[in-house]
């Protein structure tokens, strides 16, 4: 098993390996809309566009046999696996330090040379604190409230906007680090 530090929090990365006995994919598409309606009075009047939005999930279901013999299900979101009965498959899924539960956010197919992500669960493991975060803003915008009274609305603007661009390029570091860290060939079979 492999370690990794981030943010100061250690993980696990878990691999479970085997052959894929059987695979699913489905699709589910939310729709949603607001606005429309308006009035007319004597002739004139107005209507309100209406706003359209979709999102699509994509479910893999992964029925795997490790070298053991024991069968592993996963339902995994928004990785959209390419993979098919016979295939060697890795789930790779990260552990915080002495903790039960973790995010799988990554599937290494052996047999296609392929990995695939889940952007959201490596946003989870890769996002800083975001309390520690809004609790530093918090008291460095107080503090340069008494510096600068006249202007700490825009000191703390640029303050805000300072943290949130160090905030979102520290994650991106964060999943960059952790894509780098996996090469297929550690979780060879």
């Amino acid at each position: 098993m492999k370690t990794l530090k981030i943010n100061g929090t250690e993980y696990t990365f878990q691999p479970t390996t085997g052959k894929v006995l059987s695979t699913n994919k489905n699709l589910e598409t939310k729709v949603s809309g607001h606005g429309g309606g308006g009035g007319t009075f004597r002739g004139t009047g107005f209507t309100n566009s209406v706003k359209i939005t979709s999102k699509t999930t994509i479910h893999d279901q992964i029925f795997i046999e490790d070298s053991n013999g024991t069968e592993h299900a996963y339902q995994l979101q928004d990785f959209d696996v390419s993979c098919r009965e016979g295939n060697q498959l890795t789930i790779l899924a990260a552990f915080k330090l002495n903790k039960n539960s973790g995010y799988n956010f990554a599937a290494i197919n052996h047999t296609t040379r392929k990995t695939f992500y889940s952007e959201k669960n490596l946003q989870k493991i890769a996002s800083p604190n975001i309390f520690l975060f809004l609790g530093i803003f918090v008291v460095t915008l107080f503090i340069l409230a008494k510096i600068f009274s006249g202007s700490a609305l825009v000191v703390g603007l640029i303050l805000f906007l300072s943290m949130l661009i160090y905030y979102i390029v520290r994650m991106k570091q964060n999943i960059s680090m952790i894509k780098r860290s996996i090469v297929s060939t550690d979780y060879a079979v």
